[in-house]
């Protein structure tokens, strides 16, 4: 979290501020871009491209409050900016830069056998073919844990519309992995009821 005196240094474009910054948000910030763009150099793109855009913008904030939304939305962005703008972008879920992400950092790890794995990698690839804004809502409530509130924030609508998402998102989720017949294991992880 963002406090007066970091915000304060971020707008005075203090460099001991903005490594610290750096330090909070870069490894949130990576995967996030990596899961929206299933592309480690993507990813690593979109990380600069963030941190560029906050320090040339963070005069603009008023509230310490906003910056969490306010950061978010640019992450998010950039992330669709960068996807619209290089057709390169992967569309199938690449486990091995899924994984070269350290697993202390992952808020969604699995156990690690076998089963769970699967099932991970399979709820991984499936998230990729939602529909954008529903993929980008599953992302920030369940990988970045983000509230309601939060997402209606970062994704400039109201919280009814998140729920909306959220709520098709998860049954599309839940459509698709029972139909490859492993949907049952996925009510472990948030995504077996679509309410």
């Amino acid at each position: 979290m963002v406090d007066e005196a970091l915000l304060s240094g971020l707008k005075m474009g203090n460099e001991i501020a903005f490594r610290k910054l750096y330090e909070l948000y870069a490894e949130k910030i990576y995967k996030t871009a990596y899961m929206m763009t299933n592309d480690k150099v993507a990813a690593q793109d979109v990380v600069q491209e963030v941190f560029i855009k906050v320090f040339k913008k963070i005069s603009d904030l008023k509230y310490k409050e906003a910056f969490s939304s306010w950061f978010y939305r640019i992450t998010i962005n950039s992330c669709l900016s960068y996807m619209s703008e290089n057709s390169k972008v992967k569309v199938l879920f690449d486990e091995n830069e899924f994984n070269n992400i350290p697993e202390e950092r992952i808020y969604f790890n699995p156990e690690d056998n076998a089963l769970e794995r699967e099932l991970y990698e399979e709820v991984m690839e499936n998230i990729y073919k939602l529909p954008r804004l529903q993929r980008i809502t599953i992302i920030l409530y369940f990988y970045n844990e983000m509230t309601i509130k939060e997402i209606a924030g970062v994704m400039d609508c109201s919280e009814g519309t998140v729920k909306s998402r959220l709520f098709h998102g998860k049954k599309n989720l839940k459509e698709m992995l029972e139909h490859k017949k492993i949907g049952k294991g996925v009510s472990r992880y948030g995504f077996g009821k679509a309410d």
